[in-house]
This record gives C-alpha cells, structure tokens and sequence, in this order.
C-alpha cells in the first residue's frame, strides 16, 4: 500500500524561463534562436534551436527540464547530457549554463573533430572535442565526457 506524499515545500521554477535567460545570455546577437516547447503537458521540456548566423549549418539544440538538461550540436548528431534534481534554481543554471557555452564554442568553430572506429561494425563516427572554461568535453553519438 503507497501512502500520497504532498510536497508543500516545492520549488516552483520556470525552468522556460531559465532556459530563456541561459540562452540570451551565452549566445546573444551571434545565432538565431527558436523556442518552443518539446511536449510542455506531459513533460514539461522545452528547447531551444540555437543557429549560427556566420554559418547556418551549424546548429545546435539546448533541451531543459526539471531534472535533466542535453546539448545536441545538430548537424554532427553528437551531445551530452546533464541532471539536477535539486530545487534550487542557481544551481540548475549552473548545470545548464556550461552546456550552452560548449554549444557557443562548436558554433564559433572552437572545438577539433575526430573518427573513432566502433568496435563491432568498424565504421567512424565522429567525436567532437571542445576545451571551454576548464573543461574538456567529449561529444559522441551515444556517449559523452566531461573533465573539468
């Protein structure tokens, strides 16, 4: 038997809002940015499509929730993501604010592609290095690293 637990202490943050200000802030005049939401009812997850205006095949996708944040550069289908399950709203920014100045450096061609040979069918697919602010990330299809 479950007994209904009600949180009256919750935290209600616009996490829309956060990715908004992130965004705007990280980014500015530099890209063309589209937000919408991804599915608001059901999971409340927002995004957004963030577009270098110096070169436009270059995209990268900024998704927020409650819990969790992805950064995606577009064009490569590589990414990472990221969680806090906190309810304190600074530090989900600073989860998701290192995500977007990673998506910036890609956007501002700061970062090194590489192959890496997958082990079973032995094809390339590419790993995306970027070094923003003492971390080194690494961007792959299925998996990512960050070192600070």
């Amino acid at each position: 038997m479950g007994l209904a637990v009600e949180d009256t202490d919750a935290v209600d943050i616009d996490i829309e809002q956060l990715l908004r200000r992130v965004v705007d802030d990280v980014f500015g005049d530099a890209v063309d940015v589209v937000y919408s939401p991804f599915d608001k009812e059901r999971f409340r997850q927002f995004q957004a499509l963030v577009t270098s205006k110096a070169d436009p095949s270059k995209q990268v996708r900024l998704r927020a929730t409650y819990e969790w944040f992805d950064l995606r550069l577009l064009d490569l289908n590589v990414g990472t993501v990221d969680f806090d399950y906190s309810d304190d709203e600074d530090e989900k920014e600073a989860v998701l604010r290192p995500l977007a100045t990673a998506g910036l450096a890609y956007l501002l061609g700061k970062y090194q592609l590489d192959q890496e040979r997958t082990r079973l069918l032995r094809r390339e697919k590419p790993i995306v290095k970027i070094i923003v602010d003492g971390h080194h990330w690494l961007l792959g299809r299925n998996s990512s690293r960050i070192f600070p």
